[in-house]
C-alpha cells in the first residue's frame, strides 16, 4: 500500500518536473525577451528600489516622450518612466502599486491616452497585459492580480506558456538563443534594445528615444463623446489610481511625441490633482490628442518602422519584427 502511495507520488513529481522543464524550453527556444522594452523597465525598475520618488505612467506616448534624465535635471528628482506600449488603466494601476510598495512616491504623473480610457475591458487587448505581466516580479501579488482581472483563469496559461502570445521569427532565432546565453539580460547593456537604422533607442528608466516621421500618424482614432469621455473600465480604474495616498497624482496629455534630433522632457501638463467626478471632466483634464502613430510602417518603406507605437509588436513578416 505504501508502496503504491509512493510511486504515485514519485510519477506525480515526475510529470511536474517534464512539463516545467518542457515549458522552460519553449520560453527559452520560442520566445523573444531580449528585445523587450517593458522587460529592460522592469528590471531596472526593481534594481532602482527605494529611490524613485516621481513616477509616470502611461502608454508609448508617455514612455516614447519624457526622458527621466531630462526631469531630473530640471526637477531635482529621481524620476522613472513605467509607461508601456497602449498601457491601459488597469496596466497604469497596477504599475503604480509595483512601484508604490517599493519606493518613496511623492508625485506620480498619469499619461491618459483617450482611447485606452475609452475601452470597454482589458481582455480586449490582452497583449497590453502581458507585455508588463510577462516581466513583473514572480512573487508580486500584483502580477497575478492583473491577470486575473484582465483574462480570469485563461490568463494564466499565457503565463505558463508565452509563446502562445508570441513567437521569434525562425530566422532570428540563433541569434536571439545565443543573446540569451551570453549578455542578453546584463543590467545597464542596451544594445539589444536599440535600433540606429529604426531611430529608436532605449535610453534608461523607461525612456526610449525616437525620431522620424510616423507613416498616417495624422489621424483620428475614436471620436470621443464630450458627455461621456471615459468608458466605465475607464473610470473604474481612474478611480483606483487616485484613491493611492502616498503622492500627488498629476495627469496630462502627449499631443504628439518627440521626433526632433533633440531630447525634450516633452510632457504638457493638461491638469493636477486627482480626476474629476463623473459624469464630465474639465476640458483639461479631457484634451483629445489629435497626433497618434501607426501600428506598424509597411514593408519596403523609406521611412523609419515604428514599430509598436500602438500594439507593441510589429506583425510584419518580412521586415525586422521586434517585441517592445
Amino acid at each position: 500500500m505504501n508502496r503504491t502511495i509512493l510511486q504515485k507520488a514519485a510519477a506525480a513529481a515526475l510529470f511536474v518536473l517534464l512539463t516545467a522543464a518542457l515549458l522552460a524550453a519553449a520560453d527559452f527556444l520560442l520566445v523573444d525577451d531580449v528585445h523587450s522594452y517593458s522587460r529592460v523597465m522592469l528590471q531596472e525598475l526593481y534594481a532602482d528600489a527605494g529611490n524613485i520618488d516621481t513616477l509616470f505612467l502611461g502608454s508609448s506616448h508617455c514612455y516614447r516622450s519624457v526622458d527621466p534624465a531630462q526631469v531630473d535635471a530640471a526637477l531635482g528628482t529621481h524620476s522613472f518612466n513605467a509607461g508601456s506600449s497602449q498601457q491601459l488603466p488597469d496596466g497604469s494601476y497596477y504599475m503604480l502599486k509595483e512601484a508604490a510598495a517599493q519606493n518613496p512616491l511623492k508625485t506620480v504623473y498619469l499619461e491618459m491616452f483617450y482611447t485606452g480610457y475609452n475601452e470597454s475591458a482589458s481582455a480586449n487587448i490582452p497583449l497590453a497585459c502581458y507585455l508588463l505581466a510577462d516581466h513583473m516580479d514572480w512573487r508580486s501579488p500584483n502580477r497575478y492580480a492583473y491577470l486575473s482581472e484582465m483574462g480570469g483563469l485563461a490568463a494564466y496559461a499565457d503565463l505558463l506558456l508565452p509563446a502562445r502570445h508570441g513567437i521569434a521569427s525562425p530566422s532570428s532565432m540563433p541569434a536571439l538563443w545565443k543573446a540569451k546565453l551570453t549578455d542578453g539580460y546584463t543590467p545597464n547593456s542596451y544594445g539589444y534594445v536599440t535600433y540606429p537604422d529604426s531611430g529608436e533607442a532605449y535610453r534608461g528608466r523607461g525612456f526610449v528615444y525616437t525620431t522620424g516621421i510616423p507613416q498616417d500618424g495624422f489621424a483620428t482614432l475614436l471620436n470621443v463623446d464630450a458627455d461621456a469621455p471615459l468608458s466605465d473600465f475607464g473610470w473604474e480604474y481612474l478611480n483606483k489610481i487616485t484613491s493611492n495616498k502616498r503622492a500627488a497624482l498629476k495627469i496630462f496629455s502627449i499631443l504628439s511625441r518627440n521626433t526632433s534630433t533633440k531630447s525634450p522632457i516633452s510632457a504638457r501638463k493638461t491638469a493636477s490633482g486627482s480626476c474629476c467626478s463623473r459624469p464630465r471632466c474639465p476640458a483639461a483634464t479631457c484634451t483629445t490628442p489629435k497626433t497618434i502613430s501607426p501600428t506598424s510602417m509597411r514593408c519596403g518603406t523609406s521611412a523609419p518602422r515604428m514599430t509598436g507605437w500602438n500594439t507593441g509588436i510589429s506583425r510584419c513578416t518580412s521586415c525586422k519584427a521586434r517585441s517592445i
